[in-house]
């Protein structure tokens, strides 16, 4: 998925200390022991393939403070915490700006779904990083290539979906295909309920 410098890639989860993702990116050993070292996040440039420390998206040469790190499983899950309320302040104006891209975040019931809300954090990271264009970001990395890199990720992901094997893998490879199905929409400006809606009138004539 990722250009690397040295081997053994790992997904990057970055989130603030509310516990909601705010960037997905890629480390490896490296970049870990690193982090580890410096007490700053590191993760892999993906132009260049060289490890860089993170910086906030939009937020030019703020690095956040690094609060925890851990691996889960096949990725890394890093918790920061910024060091002013202008992100938060970025962030809000994203999600008013997405409004239209995102799915239902209540279900029928008026319980929170949470399979909406994680779709709905996912779409909004993905729209951010379509505008601001961080460095590091492998979401911006994907936009900056285009539209026939993205279709051409996306169809590798299909391709190892199908020969993924047990059931650990095939949920692993079902949420890249998912990830990278959501960036090629947003790179056609197809918003996720367009596709919804396109499923609803199927539905309907059942």
């Amino acid at each position: 998925m990722v250009a690397e410098e040295g081997k053994g890639s790992l997904p990057l989860i970055v989130m603030d200390i509310s516990g909601s993702v705010t960037d997905l990116l890629h480390t490896n050993k490296k970049g870990l022991k690193k982090t580890i070292e410096t007490d700053r996040l590191w993760c892999i440039f993906e132009e260049t393939g060289r490890l860089l420390p993170y910086t906030l998206p939009g937020r030019a040469g703020e690095e956040p403070k690094l609060v925890s790190i851990n691996k889960k499983g096949r990725w890394i899950e890093a918790v920061v915490k910024s060091s002013g309320s202008s992100g938060a302040k970025a962030a809000a104006s994203a999600k008013r700006t997405t409004k239209e891209k995102t799915v239902p975040k209540v279900s029928e019931t008026g319980r929170a779904d949470e399979s909406a809300l994680v779709l709905n954090r996912l779409i909004e990271i993905i729209h951010r990083r379509r505008e601001e264009m961080p460095e590091g970001s492998y979401t911006a990395y994907l936009f900056k290539e285009g539209i026939p890199k993205i279709k051409k990720k996306l169809g590798e992901e299909a391709v190892e979906l199908l020969i993924s094997g047990d059931r650990g893998n095939t949920v692993y490879e079902t949420a890249d295909l998912l990830y990278h199905l959501l960036v090629f929409l947003e790179a056609e400006s197809i918003g996720l309920n367009e596709v919804l809606k396109e499923l609803k009138s199927r539905m309907d004539k059942e």
